[in-house]
C-alpha cells in the first residue's frame, strides 16, 4: 500500500486535465489512507478482471 501511496504523489496532470477532472493542484495529498488501502483491495479482489481487461 505505501508503493501505491508514493506513485500516487509522483502523478502529474496538466492543469488543463485537472480543470476537466475537477481537481486541485495538491489533490493527491486530499487522498486518505483508509481510501487507498479500500482501492488496493478491490484491485486486488478482481485483479484477473482488470488483467483481462487491460488487454483491450
Amino acid at each position: 500500500m505505501t508503493e501505491f501511496a508514493q506513485k500516487l504523489d509522483k502523478i502529474q496532470l496538466p492543469p488543463h486535465i485537472l480543470r476537466e477532472l475537477g481537481l486541485e493542484k495538491d489533490w493527491q495529498k486530499k487522498v486518505s489512507p483508509e481510501f487507498i488501502h479500500k482501492v488496493v483491495k478491490t484491485a486486488e479482489k478482481y485483479k484477473d478482471v482488470l488483467k483481462e481487461l487491460s488487454k483491450y
